[in-house]
Order: C-alpha cells, then structure tokens, then sequence
C-alpha cells in the first residue's frame, strides 16, 4: 500500500492540503466528519465510504441553499420566501422547495450537488487552520 499523503486524523492545513485528506480518505474508505477550524468559523465535510457527499463552509463567500439556488437561477424570490418560511416552522429548505412545486426532487438533488461542490472547491482554497477527522456511524 502506498504511503499516506496524510495524517487522516489531524492536523494543520498547510502540512496537509485538502486534496491530500480527500486521497486518504478515499483510501481508507472513511465515514465520517471532516472538521476545518479556520478563518474564525468551523467548516465541515461529510464523507460516506470515502467519498464527499456533503459540505458546509463558514467563510469566503459561504451562500445558504436557498440564495445559491435563486443565483443559479432555479427557484425566484418568492420560492425562496416561502422556503424560508418552511424553515422557521422547523422544516428543511430543499425538501420545502420540492413540498411547495418550486423544484422537482432530482432538481433538488443536482443543486445539492453543485451547492456541496462549490463548497468543497472553497474550503480547498485554503491553507491556513486545522482539520481532524471523526468516524461516524450516522450522518447529519
């Protein structure tokens, strides 16, 4: 087996770029949460068999669901009202989008998609702060 690029389990982002965490985490098959603390805020990555399938980045240009779906020009401002309003009740956006007839599922899922890259390819940007990785036995 080749050598690690990596420490999966920690350490400083500019040791150990994200491409090389996304290597070993491929590698080792993980399940799991990758945790960034960087520029004052936690970033996170969700991974499920190694592979990426879910991201939140706090900093750089960070734009909800909703407001990445009306830029892309998916949904309109009174879509994205009313979603927000699902949310107060308690409800998530995506699925108040599909719920309300303003996206269809596989939509939803695409944008999902593109909204979690767009997060990811931010986050790989960086260099400075520090990342552990924790298994998982159930996602968010």
């Amino acid at each position: 087996m080749a050598e690690p690029l990596c420490d999966l389990s920690g350490g400083e982002m500019r040791s150990a770029p994200l491409a090389a965490i996304l290597v070993e985490a491929l590698r080792a098959r993980a399940t799991g949460e990758l945790r960034v603390d960087a520029h004052g805020g936690t970033s996170r990555i969700y991974f499920r068999v190694g592979q990426p399938c879910g991201a939140q980045v706090f900093f750089g240009g960070f734009k909800p669901l909703g407001q990445f779906l009306l830029e892309e020009g998916w949904i309109d401002i009174e879509a994205l009202d009313r979603s927000l309003a699902a949310v107060v009740e308690g409800r998530k956006q995506g699925e108040a989008l599909v719920e309300l007839g303003c996206l269809t599922r596989e939509k939803l899922h695409l944008g999902l998609a593109l909204h979690h890259q767009r997060h990811v390819r931010k986050l790989a940007e960086g260099t400075e702060g520090t990342y552990a990785f924790t298994p998982l036995a159930e996602l968010p």
